[in-house]
């Protein structure tokens, strides 16, 4: 496995590797899906949002044992309701447009 290497560049804005931080990475394609497939099936964003809730809670294990290959998974756990909204709102735009 190749080796990776973190050069540390001076933020103002952030904190690179925080939980802030990582929110702004995109979602996992399978989880994207996942979504989807769960609202197309009619469940709201309120509905799907508390299922991830349990999910978030449970991550402060994997945060204090984090390597950088997992950084997608932990992105995974802190999916928030702005998250699905996103994912619905694109749902319903493409279904006004193709008149499903």
């Amino acid at each position: 496995m190749p080796q990776m290497i973190v050069k540390y560049i001076p933020h103002s804005s952030h904190i690179p590797g925080s939980v802030k931080d990582i929110r702004t990475l995109r979602i996992s394609q399978e989880v994207r899906e996942w979504i989807a497939n769960h609202i197309q099936s009619r469940l709201n964003v309120s509905g799907i949002s508390q299922l991830f809730q349990k999910r978030a809670r449970d991550m402060e294990k994997a945060w204090q044992e984090r390597k950088p290959d997992d950084i997608v998974k932990i992105r995974d756990h802190l999916i928030i309701r702005d998250d699905i909204y996103n994912i619905w709102k694109e749902i319903v735009m493409e279904e006004n447009v193709t008149g499903l």
